[in-house]
Formats: C-alpha cells, sequence, structure tokens
C-alpha cells in the first residue's frame, strides 16, 4: 500500500521561514490557494514531487519557487514581485487554459 501525503493551504501568509513550504518527499504534495508567502529564504522548495499554485502572491523571498526536481503547476493568477528570483531550477507549467 502506498501513501501520499498531500499538504492543502488557503488564505494563509507564512513568512520568515528558510522554506516557507518544504515540499521534497517524492510520495507528497502541496496546493496552494490564495495565499501570500513573503521574506522567506524559499517560499516554496519543490523536490521530486508537484506543488500547485493558485491565486498568491508570492514576494519579498530570496527565491519564490524553487524547483529541484520537482514539477509547479500554476494558474495564471499568481504574483511574483520583489523576489531576488522568481523560479530557479527550471520554469513553471502554466495551466492558463486547462
Amino acid at each position: 500500500m502506498l501513501f501520499r501525503s498531500f499538504a492543502v493551504i488557503r488564505d494563509s501568509t507564512i513568512s520568515r521561514f528558510q522554506n516557507g513550504i518544504n515540499n521534497t518527499n517524492a510520495n507528497s504534495g502541496a496546493r496552494v490557494f490564495g495565499s501570500t508567502l513573503f521574506s522567506n529564504a524559499t517560499g516554496i522548495n519543490v523536490g521530486a514531487t508537484t506543488a500547485q499554485v493558485a491565486g498568491s502572491h508570492l514576494s519579498g523571498n530570496s527565491t519564490a519557487i524553487a524547483l529541484a526536481g520537482g514539477t509547479a503547476l500554476t494558474g495564471c493568477d499568481n504574483f511574483f514581485g520583489g523576489n531576488t528570483t522568481d523560479v530557479s531550477g527550471g520554469g513553471l507549467t502554466n495551466q492558463c487554459n486547462k
């Protein structure tokens, strides 16, 4: 039996952490909706898994989203601003027209 762990983060503010959301386990995932990730070293750290982000603000982080072998699926309604680096280790997969 395979157990998977998924975090659903909605309408939250996450700030001043090394990793705001540390999503690195292959059997995990993060869904971030309508949230603010501000002033973290890394807003969302995505390892060998998938993060889904929609309607969220990622600002003032050193790196907003760090892709370390994982995938970030995004809606077209996220705001990136004031980060040193918006995305590292790859590119976002936009789900705008689905």
